[in-house]
Protein backbone atom coordinates (compact mmCIF):
# COMPACT_ATOMS: atom_id res chain seq x y z
CA UNK A 1 0.00 0.00 0.00
CA UNK A 2 1.68 3.44 -0.55
CA UNK A 3 1.83 6.17 1.61
CA UNK A 4 -0.29 8.11 -0.04
CA UNK A 5 -2.56 5.82 0.45
CA UNK A 6 -2.34 5.41 4.08
CA UNK A 7 -2.58 8.89 4.59
CA UNK A 8 -5.27 9.23 3.13
CA UNK A 9 -7.15 6.16 5.34
CA UNK A 10 -5.72 7.55 8.68
CA UNK A 11 -6.98 11.32 7.78
CA UNK A 12 -10.46 10.08 7.06
CA UNK A 13 -10.57 7.57 10.01
CA UNK A 14 -9.70 10.71 12.51
CA UNK A 15 -12.25 13.81 10.35
CA UNK A 16 -14.77 10.50 10.99
CA UNK A 17 -14.17 10.54 14.28
CA UNK A 18 -14.26 14.77 15.06
CA UNK A 19 -17.33 14.11 12.61
CA UNK A 20 -18.95 11.47 15.49
CA UNK A 21 -17.96 14.07 18.14
CA UNK A 22 -19.50 17.19 17.18
CA UNK A 23 -22.55 15.32 16.04
CA UNK A 24 -22.59 13.99 19.86
CA UNK A 25 -22.98 10.12 18.07
CA UNK A 26 -22.10 8.50 21.12
CA UNK A 27 -22.24 5.13 19.89
CA UNK A 28 -20.11 5.77 16.52
CA UNK A 29 -17.51 7.74 19.06
CA UNK A 30 -17.36 4.80 20.99
CA UNK A 31 -17.01 2.73 18.03
CA UNK A 32 -13.45 4.12 17.78
CA UNK A 33 -12.00 3.10 20.16
CA UNK A 34 -11.03 -0.53 22.03
CA UNK A 35 -12.94 -1.63 25.30
CA UNK A 36 -9.58 -0.70 27.28
CA UNK A 37 -9.30 2.93 25.68
CA UNK A 38 -8.48 5.85 28.31
CA UNK A 39 -9.21 9.40 27.73
CA UNK A 40 -7.08 11.92 29.15
CA UNK A 41 -8.30 15.63 29.23
CA UNK A 42 -6.01 18.49 30.65
CA UNK A 43 -8.29 18.97 33.30
CA UNK A 44 -10.94 17.23 34.91
CA UNK A 45 -10.92 13.31 35.29
CA UNK A 46 -9.75 10.18 32.70
CA UNK A 47 -12.54 8.55 31.04
CA UNK A 48 -12.26 4.29 30.98
CA UNK A 49 -13.86 2.49 28.09
CA UNK A 50 -15.18 3.10 24.91
CA UNK A 51 -18.69 2.97 25.84
CA UNK A 52 -18.08 6.50 28.32
CA UNK A 53 -16.01 7.72 26.39
CA UNK A 54 -18.43 7.91 23.97
CA UNK A 55 -21.15 8.75 26.17
CA UNK A 56 -18.83 11.62 27.87
CA UNK A 57 -18.56 13.48 24.33
CA UNK A 58 -21.96 13.29 23.27
CA UNK A 59 -23.45 14.66 26.92
CA UNK A 60 -20.61 17.80 25.88
CA UNK A 61 -22.02 18.57 22.85
CA UNK A 62 -25.64 18.20 24.27
CA UNK A 63 -25.40 19.67 27.56
CA UNK A 64 -22.49 22.04 26.64
CA UNK A 65 -22.24 22.77 23.46
CA UNK A 66 -18.63 21.34 22.86
CA UNK A 67 -17.84 21.48 19.22
CA UNK A 68 -14.39 20.20 18.13
CA UNK A 69 -12.17 21.46 14.84
CA UNK A 70 -9.06 20.18 14.41
CA UNK A 71 -5.43 20.58 12.56
CA UNK A 72 -3.48 16.95 11.50
CA UNK A 73 -0.32 15.73 10.49
CA UNK A 74 -0.18 12.54 9.10
CA UNK A 75 2.90 10.51 9.09
CA UNK A 76 2.16 7.08 6.55
CA UNK A 77 5.56 5.91 7.44
CA UNK A 78 4.95 5.28 10.67
CA UNK A 79 1.25 4.98 10.66
CA UNK A 80 0.89 7.76 13.22
CA UNK A 81 -1.61 11.24 13.06
CA UNK A 82 -1.63 14.44 15.74
CA UNK A 83 -3.51 16.25 16.00
CA UNK A 84 -4.23 19.94 17.71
Amino acid sequence: MSEKTVAAGIEQAVKAYIRACNDGDAETIAACFCSEAVHYFPTGPKWSGASTIGANFSKRVRDLGHFWTVDMVVDAYRRAAALE
